[in-house]
């Protein structure tokens, strides 16, 4: 038996390992937290989103959680208009916005990640009971094709409906912006939230709306057409844009980071095609490859 001296010094020691131990995991604890710089998004996501996790996420949220989950940065959100993110993103050195199209004037204000999500691009939706959709299935192309340009020439009178906070791609927005089509065109103004388009149609307010297939996937019911356009691209991919400081740069390195180690993933996969047609997985497989490493230097 340990006598009472020795019996103290062995507690002392077991004492001061376990407090070596402990100021060890603490120290590593702070240096990891350290090492993950801080950035703002100022996007659709509420403040809280990484700490919830709904079953009905959109595939531009589960993407992006996937990534952030794997990047050593510190993210905060909030929840704000695309104009409004502009702005903020701008004055903030920390700042970034996500799901950003690659569009020439933004890329001369930002610094843009690799893409992190490739969808298929903006259809026409058309209800089966409208009196204008035997005439705008008619105009189907060979390769399932409709041209919005000539929709509205043949139907001066059609109600199309669109997000205001929403960019289109170079050719759609040069269409629904041309003076001569303004009366064509009914806009939602989405704010801070994802704009619910198919309720314009499901309502008979306009006579058709123009969106993205993975946001009306589960929206739509089977008496809705859906038609590729020919003035969009087939494939349509995002990106992340951040202020184009050293900070942002820093940022936009571990985010690209994060997306060439998850994007070729099968799970990282998965998720883009569980919004594609079971049909149409086998082209889309291969334009998303071709896609996806075409801005890799």
């Amino acid at each position: 038996m340990l006598k009472p001296a020795k019996r103290t010094a062995s507690c002392w020691r077991r004492i001061a390992h376990i407090c070596t131990v402990s100021a060890l995991l603490t120290l590593s604890f702070n240096l990891t937290a350290l090492s993950k710089l801080p950035v703002m998004f100022y996007s659709k996501m509420p403040a809280d989103w990484m700490e919830t996790e709904p079953s009905d996420e959109l595939l531009s949220f589960r993407t992006l959680r996937m990534l952030l989950n794997h990047a050593e940065l510190s993210p905060r959100f909030m929840p704000v208009s695309h104009s409004r993110a502009e702005l903020l993103t701008k004055g903030d050195r920390a700042g970034c916005m996500t799901g950003v199209l690659d569009l020439a004037d933004r890329r001369q204000q930002f610094i843009f990640s690799l893409p992190y999500l490739a969808v298929q691009g903006i259809h026409l939706y058309v209800n089966a009971d409208s009196p204008y959709a035997q005439s705008i299935l008619s105009q189907q192309s060979a390769n399932d094709k409709a041209s919005l340009e000539a929709l509205l020439k043949q139907h001066s009178a059609l109600l199309i409906g669109v997000d205001n906070d929403r960019g289109y791609g170079a050719a759609l927005d040069g269409i629904l912006q041309s003076p001569q089509h303004q009366r064509n065109v009914v806009f939602r103004h989405s704010g801070a939230r994802i704009g619910e388009l198919w309720r314009m149609l499901e309502e008979g307010r306009v006579d058709v709306v123009l969106d993205y297939p993975f946001i009306m996937k589960d929206k739509v019911h089977q008496r809705t057409h859906s038609l590729a356009l020919t003035e969009s691209t087939p494939i349509e991919t995002a990106y992340i844009a951040c202020n184009k400081s050293p900070s942002g740069q820093a940022i936009i390195r571990r985010l690209n980071q994060a997306i060439v180690a998850r994007r070729f993933q099968q799970d990282y996969i998965d998720l883009h095609l569980s919004v594609i047609a079971e049909d149409q997985r086998g082209d889309y497989l291969q334009q998303y490859k071709n896609v996806m490493q075409a801005d890799d230097e």
